[in-house]
């Protein structure tokens, strides 16, 4: 058994809340049955005493105060306006055109083309064709990133024909002097097997 704390009802054990005012019961503790017999006092409503009354106290008149004398007001007087003169601020410079574009994309399109012809031309043999094109594409690669430095522009397409064409140039220098290396060891070792000494 439970007892409200708020209105002291009594209360089953599973009530959660008050049946009576409503007040949260979850934590009320549950008495034993020893004090279920034991009746609970009410508190007697306690009476409040009516309040007593003091006489308010006498407020004397106020002073008649005199309104003051209106003052006109001074006259406005506007400040010249001095509009700033008007300065335009220089118009924004288009980007430079780039003088080294069309060298670099030559540069570009001889790097590729070296290239190839390097591949191309060392498997059958003939890899003194892939160094022109790379020749003329260092050339223009050169011109095209001096070109466009002066401007302030960097150019990735003749720096990439830059970089390509050397590759074809150390490649064909490769492979020529492989084919010096194979010719003079396949001259050396075929005056082996003939037998003739010089």
């Amino acid at each position: 058994m439970k007892i409200c704390p708020n209105c002291n009802t009594k209360l089953n054990d599973e009530n959660m809340f008050c049946t009576n005012c409503g007040a949260n019961c979850k934590e009320v503790e549950i008495l034993s049955d020893v004090t279920e017999n034991v009746s609970v006092v009410e508190e007697a409503p306690v009476v409040e005493e009516a309040p007593v009354v003091e006489e308010a106290p006498v407020v004397e008149e106020a002073p008649v105060v005199e309104e003051a004398p209106v003052v006109e007001e001074a006259p406005v007087v506007e400040a010249p306006v001095v509009e700033a003169p008007v300065v335009e601020a220089p118009a924004a410079e288009a980007p430079a055109e780039d003088p080294g574009k069309t060298l670099g994309l030559v540069a570009m399109i001889l790097g590729i083309a070296s290239l190839v012809l390097c591949v191309a031309c060392s498997c059958f043999g003939l890899g003194l064709f892939s160094g022109i094109p790379a020749i003329a594409g260092v050339i223009c690669g050169f011109l095209a990133n001096k070109k466009s430095k002066e401007v302030g522009i960097k150019n990735k397409k003749a720096s990439i024909g830059l970089i390509l064409s050397i590759v074809a140039i150390v490649l064909t220098v490769v492979f020529y002097v492989g084919l010096l290396l194979l010719g003079g060891a396949a001259a050396l070792f075929s005056g082996l097997d003939s037998g003739y000494y010089y």
